[in-house]
Parts: C-alpha cells; structure tokens; sequence
C-alpha cells in the first residue's frame, strides 16, 4: 500500500523510537550477560543485573527494545527433527498479585505455550524449566518488580528463592526491572545483592546538551520537511518540553506523539514547522496526557525522588 506523504510521517510519529547514551549503556550491560554463541559450546555461567529507576524513566521501553533486536525463530532441537520457537530473550511481568504459581504461569505465558490448568506448583515449574531448555531462553526479563512488594502471601526471601532456583535449574541470565523501592528485594541479602548487581536509569533532571541531543535525534526520526528546531535551544524547544515532561521519557514520547498526532490532524506536514502551533499542541497533549494539576505532578516527582 503506498501511503502519503502525511501518512508516512504519521506512521514515523507512532513508531518513535528514543534511543540515547543510557539506553545504549544498558543494552551494552544486557549484551554481556548472554553467552558468546561465536564461541560455539562452551561452560557458560549466567549473569544476571537488577535495573531500576523512577516510573515513567523508560524502563519498559528500553527492556522492550531490547528484545526486539532477537525475534524468536524456527529450529530442530533433537535428532528425531523436533522443531521449536527459539526465543533467545523472552520479557515477561512479575504477576500481580504476586504469587509463586502464577510466577511460573506467567513465564510460561510469555513463552506462548498453553497453561495447565489447576496444576499442582511442581507441575508448572517442571513445565517453565522445560519449555526455558527447549526454547534455548538465554535471558529472562522480568519487569514490574514491585508487584513482589505488594503481595500479602509471600514473603519476599520466599520470591527471590523461586527467581534464583528458576536460574540455577536452567542456567538462565534474569534482569529485573522495578522503581527504587523494589530494590529491597535485592537488598535482603549479600547472596542476593551479589547475584543482582543494580544499575539506575534516571530521568533527565536538566535541560543540557544530552537531551537536547535527544531531541535532536527524535526530530530527525519523525524527518518533517522542514525541521523545526526540536533540539535546538535558541528555539527554548528544549526548555519547553524538559518542563512539560520533567525529563521523564515516559511522560515525553507521548506528549510529543499527542502533539504531532494534533497538528496532523488540522493540516498537512507543512504545519509542523509552526512553532506557535506547535506549543499549543503540546500544552494541549500534557494537560491529555498528564492531567491539569502541573504543580501537582512535579510535587509527586519530587517526592518519588526524595523517597530513593
């Protein structure tokens, strides 16, 4: 289907993808986690990492990206020609409510195999290590760790076991992803703060060159005719959105979105280079976006920090 110049944009509009230095560092952490398939097999022993930050920093983002970059594929597993979906990277959430059995449920859900129902717990876990085995799973991102703090049943020594044996049965790299309260999980123990070593990934706390860099890359993605100066800071752009979103990427990649989404919407590609009309766009996408109390909002921001 040929689409049109303003479909085109579009549809760079909502595929925006933010890429920076932090995320490249994580991905590079993540990269040296999984074993070196140039070696070929060799006595592998895997690693895990802990990643936290601040919600709406990115976090799901940047582990969901990351995964991309290793579709699963189609290989024979066994001499009797068995074919399986190899899944070098499977993403998976922390259920919430936290339970040991619908941990492994969840597992198994993100690996795309059919549950058992009303199985017994060592059931279920025979069929995560299993299908883990199989599927040749080199990493196991598990987002959403706070769900584990919420949980009224298990303990959260009793969470950090199930995690830790789902690893040392099949040899599996596990990152974790959570807010900074759900770093107590790691921190129960020297065992376990060794095993997950944590790395943040903060929010931008000022308007600087890194992200108006940022911008900068953002505007050459979504690639308008005639580019308006996104990154630039003599266009206070910058300044604009790090106070709109508070440097949060979780808070600006949808505002900008809402934004462009607008100003498509009552005229061609050529209006996105109207700044006026662009900030009102973007007023009009925070207030969609992140409610009308602004005041409120960087209160709650503050406070989340202050609490690390």
């Amino acid at each position: 289907m040929n689409l049109t110049e303003k479909q085109q944009t579009l549809k760079r509009v909502e595929e925006m993808n933010i890429e920076h230095d932090r995320y490249k560092q994580i991905h590079e952490m993540l990269d040296a986690l999984r074993p070196d398939s140039s070696l070929g097999n060799y006595k592998y022993q895997a690693k895990h990492l802990f990643i936290f930050g601040e919600s709406g920093s990115g976090k799901t983002t940047l582990v969901q990206r990351y995964a991309e970059k290793f579709p699963s594929y189609d290989a024979e597993i066994d001499n009797e020609g068995t074919v399986a979906s190899i899944k070098p990277v499977v993403v998976a959430d922390f259920p919430n409510p936290f339970t040991i059995v619908e941990f492994y449920q969840t597992i198994v859900r993100a690996l795309g195999a059919p549950q058992q129902m009303r199985s017994r717990i060592g059931d279920v876990k025979r069929q995560v290590f299993t299908l883990l085995r199989e599927q040749r799973v080199e990493m196991l991102i598990l987002d959403e760790a706070n769900s584990i703090l919420s949980g009224r049943y298990v303990k959260l020594n009793e969470a950090m076991e199930a995690i830790k044996h789902v690893s040392n049965m099949v040899n599996v790299s596990i990152v974790m992803v959570g807010t900074p309260e759900s770093r107590q999980l790691v921190e129960q123990n020297f065992q376990y703060f060794r095993r997950f070593p944590s790395v943040e990934l903060q929010r931008f706390e000022k308007c600087d060159e890194e992200f108006c860099n940022l911008l900068k890359s953002i505007d050459e993605q979504i690639s308008p005719l005639k580019p308006i100066g996104l990154g630039d800071p003599n266009t206070l752009l910058p300044e604009v959105l790090h106070h709109m979103s508070g440097g949060l990427l979780g808070a600006l990649t949808p505002i900008l979105q809402f934004a462009y989404r607008k100003m498509l919407a009552v005229g061609g590609t050529d209006t996105l280079a109207d700044r006026r009309l662009l900030i009102s766009a973007l007023e009009f996408a925070q207030r969609a976006i992140l409610g009308d109390d602004e005041e409120k909002f960087t209160k709650m921001l503050h406070r989340s920090e202050m609490s690390k």
